[in-house]
């Protein structure tokens, strides 16, 4: 008998996370942010003018990889959240799999100085970025 959830690619899922599992944040004990500054540094660069992950971005449906060119940035969009978060500042930034076109979606915290520089234009496409991050010669070419 299958009294699980499918989940859309063949397996069976039958977990039941806790209130504690869903919402990790608030059962941290500590200054109440859970951490998120130094998750969001371990994989994310915030020292430019938008946030960029520091890991090889790989699609979870067909495997392909940034580093192979197959996963293409295609929008960071700034919002902020209520005032009763400790942390407001978000960039939800999406890649796209050129293979597959799976889109993968990012919530990332910012800084406060990140996001004052680019809420006046909320949502920056993917030509808009590029452009941003050629202008700050941050990112070197790779010969393939």
């Amino acid at each position: 008998m299958n009294d699980g959830i499918g989940d859309g690619m063949g397996a069976t899922v039958s977990y039941e996370p806790t209130l504690e599992e869903l919402f990790p944040d608030l059962y941290e004990e500590g200054d109440g942010d859970g951490g998120i500054w130094a998750r969001i540094a371990e994989r994310w660069d915030l020292t430019g003018d938008l946030p960029t992950p520091k890991w090889d971005v790989t699609c979870p449906v067909c495997s392909a990889r940034m580093s192979d060119r197959l996963i293409q940035g295609r929008l960071w969009s700034f919002h902020k959240r209520s005032a009763q978060s400790k942390n407001p500042h978000r960039c939800d930034v999406s890649f796209k799999c050129r293979t597959c076109s799976y889109v993968l979606m990012f919530g990332v915290v910012v800084p406060q100085e990140m996001y004052n520089r680019r809420a006046a234009h909320t949502a920056h496409s993917w030509r808009e970025v590029h452009s941003i991050l050629k202008k700050a010669q941050k990112f070197v070419h790779r010969d393939r």
